[in-house]
């Protein structure tokens, strides 16, 4: 039996490699709005959520990024992005982009 495959931006909380706690902000996914201003902000970390491995997404690669989500979602029908915000308790921002496919 296969285990299934987390997807970081559902979870309320998550640890992250450092040892970090990260709760999450809202109960539903950020809108576009929200999304593209926390993309703009250098201080907010940025993970890329897919199929099971969050990668870094660096502050000078996520307008590429951003252009390709929106480029996978107008080829492909099945495939989405998804965004949740979450904090720390030193008030860090993180934005975990979740990929559907």
């Amino acid at each position: 039996m296969t285990e299934p495959i987390l997807n970081l931006a559902r979870v309320a909380e998550f640890t992250d490699a450092d040892g970090t706690i990260w709760r999450r902000r809202g109960v539903t996914h950020v809108d576009e709005k929200r999304l593209r201003k926390l993309m703009r902000d250098p201080a907010v970390r940025v993970l890329h959520d897919y199929l099971g491995h969050a990668t870094e997404v660096p502050s000078g690669e996520r307008e590429a990024f951003l252009a390709s989500a929106q480029d996978l979602m107008a080829k492909y029908p099945n495939s989405d992005f998804v965004g949740s915000e979450f904090k720390n308790d030193a008030s860090e921002h993180l934005l975990v982009i979740h990929e559907y496919c």
